[in-house]
């Protein structure tokens, strides 16, 4: 009877250390599970982020593109004049952003482009770190056209441009 007990005591010291290994390999598996969640969900934030960031980055660049869009064409209709001019606040509601118009006459071989002017546009948002800048040639509003009966420049009248550039820096 005691050689049935001590193999009965010796049977169970085994059995208990194989228990033990057991709970420690779920222990350790799930602690792996969680480190690779966590992996994986930091990927994915990282990622999330970055596309965050960029669609920020796109709108600015494209709110800037439609503010010097709209600096160029009265320029074009001759409600600004065509001159060098700012930097310039916008009004309201666009107070954080600037333009600045630089001109410049455009000249190639052909007598045809006499009066072209190389006009770009510069909008600015120092506090957003956005730059577009937009250059096309401008013909310069005939004396004649350029005001109607009334004296009012507004319903001016330009000749055709015949290219368009647009450069944005984001930094």
């Amino acid at each position: 009877m005691q050689s049935v007990r001590q193999a009965q005591h010796a049977r169970r010291p085994g059995t208990r250390s194989v228990a033990r290994s057991r709970r420690g390999a779920v222990l350790l598996e799930v602690i792996l599970a969680l480190a690779l969640f966590v992996f994986a969900a930091a990927v994915v934030s990282n990622s999330l982020h970055s596309a965050v960031e960029r669609t920020a980055r796109l709108h600015l660049q494209t709110h800037a593109l439609d503010l010097a869009v709209s600096v160029l064409s009265e320029i074009q209709m001759g409600v600004l004049p065509l001159t060098p001019a700012g930097p310039e606040p916008f009004e309201a509601p666009f107070e954080p952003w600037t333009w600045q118009v630089e001109v410049s006459p455009y000249s190639f071989d052909t007598e045809d482009a006499s009066g072209l002017q190389l006009v770009s546009v510069v909008v600015r948002n120092e506090g957003e770190n956005a730059v577009q800048r937009l250059t096309q040639l401008v013909a310069p509003l005939p004396a004649a056209e350029g005001v109607d009966a009334t004296g009012d420049p507004g319903t001016a009248t330009t000749g055709g441009d015949s290219a368009a550039s647009s450069d944005s820096a984001l930094r």
